[in-house]
């Protein structure tokens, strides 16, 4: 069972995301693909609390780029890009 919260943020940061993959710009509607939460920092082996994770953390993912990601870490060029896309977009 989700922990306590997850379902809510998950849909907030789809909203936030315009149900779109923040990767490669994919929707469940227009290409069906499954989307995903991800962490831009990986949490391998950290259990995630759900009713303390930060939002800006988080991005739409659809499957196929998420599991392709994995727990990379992204260079800094790229994770400045999507936090700008993230916060821009509100």
């Amino acid at each position: 069972m989700p922990p306590t919260g997850f379902y809510k943020i998950r849909f907030d940061i789809f909203e936030r995301d315009n149900f779109k993959c923040i990767y490669c710009g994919r929707s469940s509607i227009e290409h069906g693909v499954v989307l995903e939460v991800d962490h831009l920092n990986p949490r391998r082996g950290i259990k995630a609390n759900w009713d303390n994770v930060r939002l800006d953390d988080l991005v739409t993912a659809c499957k196929d780029c998420n599991v392709g990601k994995r727990d990379r870490v992204l260079s800094l060029p790229i994770l400045t890009r999507i936090k700008e896309k993230i916060t821009s977009d509100k």
